[in-house]
């Protein structure tokens, strides 16, 4: 077998390239990825370093938020959506490539060999110029990707805050209601105790402070009920924030709702709306981009190729390009019939979202409503239940009322006033509820909405 140079230098060219080629798929290596991610992920939605006072219910509420993982990885969706806005307008920018070969060349005919070595280069730039208006659709999609981004980001975020929002007020309903069933549940051993002494002295009958004894233990399992309410409002608002315990403090009065004409055009607000009506423009955009894939393409070219030899000639060529495809075997015809029966899909969700969020915010405030008229009520009845309860302590020390309706008065009152603090709590959490469906809540938390600068840029 005869030595050939050019045939050597082929297998080591080839050689260098195997070298350098990607490396084969390893199934094991991407499963051990997958399962150390799994493991070393956080457990917890928020911070856990953060550690908040539950005195301070707008600030820690804020703070969890803010330090949620959540939060930030709704930031990097939108920034990663924002990024598409620049790929978009690339399109429109001139495309300069360049390509260089260093090596050689070996030619082989009856003559003889002859064998070039240098650099051989070629510059090109093409500028689109018209292409049906699909780059210009591409950019408005992008921008529109961008605000549905940021529209799931403010309604993830929302989420979180409602929830932390709703468990701060059961925790908070639930020690006020288990402290005051405490309370009265003492008063009525007190009396008991006292009627026990009536009783070894004959002075009162058994079976009346039998009969108290027994309501008495059913509050006392009635107290368990609640403190395993409290375990669970502690256990949910522990998933967003690390708190410092003890008593948590009444939520204060932050969240501003919709009123009169506002009330009309709350549910523009919607996160989720707003989201949809993003996804319809993205889809009005794709539209536009399938009916402009019927018309021509025109683009400026020019381009520069300098050759290995020197003694060939450097080319230079200029001009316009035409493409226009004529037949595709109704490929263009389907995609533009998927892209407008996919418009329609996103307008009819939006009309069925529209139409629930109105019908969700009218009845929550028509409930809010009727929940102040109760709290009117059910505090003037509180009132008028504990003047009764008093008189009847007074008549049972001379003797003018049995035991039996001294606590069957007291439960009355502990009733009543538990009713007053579950109001309460309905009505801030009904607040949350309606902040939430409105878009107010975490302008009323002072939480920045996750937002791409492209957006912050057009608000200024």
């Amino acid at each position: 077998m005869l030595f050939r140079p050019e045939i050597t230098s082929c297998l080591v060219a080839l050689g260098l390239v195997a070298g350098c080629a990607q490396a084969p798929t390893n199934g094991a290596y991407v499963s051990d990825a997958v399962g150390d991610i799994l493991s070393s992920g956080p457990a917890d939605v928020v911070n856990s370093a953060i550690t908040v006072k539950l005195t301070d219910y707008q600030p820690s509420i804020k703070a969890a938020a803010l330090s949620s993982s959540a939060y930030a990885g709704s930031q990097a969706a939108i920034e990663g959506a924002a990024q598409g806005v620049t790929v978009a307008n690339s399109a429109l920018a001139p495309q300069v490539s360049l390509q260089s070969q260093l090596g050689g060349v070996s030619e082989k005919d009856t003559t003889g060999t002859e064998n070039t070595t240098g650099v051989s280069a070629s510059l090109s730039v093409n500028k689109l110029i018209y292409d049906g208006g699909a780059s210009v659709s591409g950019i408005n999609a992008a921008f529109a990707r961008v605000i549905a981004a940021e529209a799931q980001a403010e309604e993830a975020i929302t989420g979180i805050v409602a929830d932390m929002a709703s468990a701060w007020i059961d925790l908070w309903q639930y020690q006020q209601r288990s402290a005051l069933l405490a309370e009265r549940s003492q008063e009525g051993r007190d009396i008991v105790q006292q009627m026990d002494r009536l009783v070894a002295s004959g002075m009162v009958d058994k079976s009346s402070v039998a009969s108290a004894k027994i309501q008495i233990h059913d509050l006392d399992i009635e107290e368990l009920r609640l403190s395993e309410r409290v375990s669970d409002a502690q256990s949910r608002l522990s998933k967003y924030l690390k708190h410092d315990g003890g008593a948590v403090a009444r939520p204060s009065q932050i969240i501003s709702l919709p009123t009169g004409k506002n009330a009309a055009t709350a549910w523009q607000g919607n996160p989720a709306l707003r989201g949809t009506a993003a996804s319809i423009v993205v889809a009005e955009q794709d539209v536009q981009i399938a009916a402009a894939q019927k018309k021509p393409s025109v683009g400026l070219s020019a381009g520069v190729d300098s050759p290995m030899s020197e003694t060939s000639s450097t080319d230079v060529a200029l001009g316009l390009q035409l493409s226009w495809t004529l037949g595709d075997g109704g490929r263009r015809d389907a995609e533009l019939a998927a892209r407008k029966a996919n418009l329609t899909r996103e307008k009819q969700q939006f009309d069925t979202q529209k139409r629930e969020t109105v019908a969700m915010l009218s009845q929550m405030m028509k409930t809010r409503a009727s929940l102040l008229s109760s709290q009117s009520s059910i505090r003037a009845k509180n009132a008028e239940v504990l003047a009764s309860r008093d008189t009847l302590k007074k008549q049972l020390a001379t003797g003018q009322a049995d035991l039996k309706r001294v606590i069957d008065a007291e439960i009355q009152a502990l009733r009543t006033a538990d009713r007053a603090i579950e109001i309460d709590a309905e009505i801030m959490k009904l607040d949350v509820s309606i902040a939430a469906q409105s878009g107010r809540l975490l302008s009323s938390f002072g939480i920045p909405a996750p937002q791409s600068n492209i957006t912050k840029a057009l608000d200024k």
